[in-house]
This record gives structure tokens, sequence and C-alpha cells, in this order.
């Protein structure tokens, strides 16, 4: 008879800051970050173009931003050049899409595609070094609110109890900023069955969208990269393009419902978006629980909404379901 495994008990655990985890940890993450530059692909001008990013002043602007909506900077994981790295075949999804770049949360690293985002720039008629910063710092917003994700893991004694023999059934939650996945594990040890539920995606990437544009925006000015008409010009390709159509609908969406629920609860626009802001970089249950956001959406538009948003699959559909709720 096989020796069934103790029940786990529910356990949560926050990711802090990578210069300041358990020696174990440390030792686990500097590993990992080796194995990953050892993978990375040599690219000239991907290594011209992260020695040519100023990192104090992008540190600067983020960690600026993050005080003037209640975020303590040194509470973020803020990435450095050391990890971020140049990945000539990065592919997501069952559909195996070839991307520009993403946050790996797993290795805490940014992956640059720089070949293809060299092939998606010449589309767009843009300098590469441009398109790269973009995706970088939308990187940086993703991994700086790593600090705030919250896992938890249950398999109850009693239900375990119940199962047959060899069989299984837990659940894993990760949650950070406004974004939830659920994963629910059952079935036998050797043919594990899994069931993932996402919640909130594209609330979450519309913040992160709306706030790695103000980053980027600033970033350029505050080092005379570009003035405001050549930005115009670079956004307006950036977002016609078919990679970046679903990004561009994200901060409109973001726009909107800004506006609208300034407009509802007659407060400014700018204290509004403060406080998404802050709700990115903080742990979940303090944003979508929090009885002031419930209210603000509540008064603007109906106490059912942050629930029907969280399952909407698209962008589009985001922005229909505001302008339905709005014209209520």
């Amino acid at each position: 008879m096989t020796e069934k495994r103790p029940p786990e008990r529910m356990r949560t655990m926050t990711y802090g800051n990578v210069v300041s985890l358990p020696s174990e940890d440390a030792l686990r993450d500097k590993i990992k970050l080796q194995q990953a530059r050892e993978s990375a692909e040599p690219n000239p001008e991907f290594d011209q173009f992260i020695a040519e990013v100023d990192w104090s002043t992008l540190d600067l602007i983020l960690a600026e931003i993050a005080r003037k909506s209640g975020v303590k900077p040194e509470e973020m994981n803020t990435l450095g050049p050391e990890r971020v790295l140049c990945k000539t075949a990065f592919y997501r999804g069952d559909e195996g899409m070839q991307v520009v770049g993403d946050y790996v949360f797993d290795d805490n690293i940014i992956n640059l595609n720089y070949r293809y985002v060299e092939q998606v720039a010449q589309e767009l008629g843009v300098d590469p070094k441009f398109l790269a910063l973009q995706i970088l710092i939308n990187g940086k917003v993703n991994a700086a609110k790593r600090n705030a994700l919250t896992i938890f893991n249950s398999q109850s004694a009693a239900v375990q109890e119940e199962l047959p023999e060899n069989q299984q059934k837990a659940v894993r939650a990760l949650e950070s900023g406004y974004r939830t996945s659920v994963l629910e594990i059952s079935g036998t040890m050797e043919k594990p069955q899994q069931n993932k539920t996402d919640l909130n995606v594209l609330l979450n990437d519309a913040v992160i969208r709306k706030l790695g544009l103000e980053i980027f925006r600033e970033y350029l000015l505050r080092t005379g990269k570009m003035d405001k008409d050549q930005m115009n010009r670079y956004l307006e390709s950036y977002f016609s393009n078919r990679h970046f159509t679903d990004s561009g609908e994200l901060v409109h969406f973001m726009e909107d419902l800004l506006g609208v629920v300034s407009e509802k609860i007659d407060m400014d626009k700018e204290v509004v978006w403060r406080a998404f802001v802050r709700g990115l970089f903080e742990p979940h249950a303090k944003v979508l629980d929090n009885p002031t956001i419930k209210q603000w959406f509540a008064q603007a538009f109906s106490p059912d909404f942050l629930n029907k948003i969280s399952k909407v699959g698209s962008a589009s559909e985001l922005s229909r379901l505001l302008i339905e709720k709005y014209e209520k």
C-alpha cells in the first residue's frame, strides 16, 4: 500500500526584492540567472542598445511616479541591465506566436527578441532602439510589481482524506495587482488534470500599458531622444501596427475608464489614475476588495461592473462594456 503524503496546509508567500532574498533563495536565484544568461543569444546591436539606455534616469522616473502614487520605490523589484537578455526565438501561446519580448516571472528577467524587434521596427519605419526601449519599460513595470505577488497553495485535509488512493485535489492561486490566476489540480499523481482560470488580466494589462507609456514619454523628453512631435508620430505608427493594436485599445480603454470614473465621482482624473497605479503595486486583497475602489466603480457604473470586466477576453470587449455601462 502506497503511503499518503501528509496534506499541505494553506500557506501564503510574498516574494521580496531580489537583493534581500534569504541566502538559500538568493543562491538559487543566482544560479537561475546564470543559466538564463548562458542561454541568451549574442547580438552586438542588442548589446549596444543596452549600453545606451540611461538606467539611472529610467529608474528615477519610475521611482518618482511610484512616490506620486503612494508607493515606496524601495519596495519595488527593480531590474537592471544584467537581467535583460537577448532571445532570438521567443514564442508564446498555443499558436506559437513570435513576440518581441516579455517579463519572465519565474526567472525574474526580461527577454527581448531583438532580431524580431528589428523586423517589426522596419515594418513601423522606426529606429528599433525606440521599440526595444518601449518593450523594456513595459517589462520593468511588470517586474516592479513582483513584490506584491502572493501565492496561495491549499490542499484541504478533509477533502484529501475522502479521496481514493493516489488521487489529489488542490488549488494554487497567484494574485498580483488586479490579476488573479487560479490553477485547480485533480486526478492521479501520475496523470494530473489541470484547470486554469485568469481574472482581470486585461484590466491589469491596461494599467501596465498606460503606465509604461507614461514612463516612455517622460524618459524620451528628459533625455532629449525625441521631441513631442517626433514622439506623436512614433506612437501613431506603433499603435497602428498589427502587433500593438491591442496595446493601443487597452491604453484608450484606461483613458476612457479614468475619464468616466473621474466625472461620475467628481474627482480629479490624475488622482484617480494614481490610485490605479498604487493598486498595481499592492497585494491583491488591498486592491479590488478596497471599499473605496468598489464604491468608485459602483457609483460610476454598477455594483457588478468589476465582476463583469474580470472575465473579459479582449480589449475591444472591454471598451464595449465600458460604453454600454456609461450610456446607461
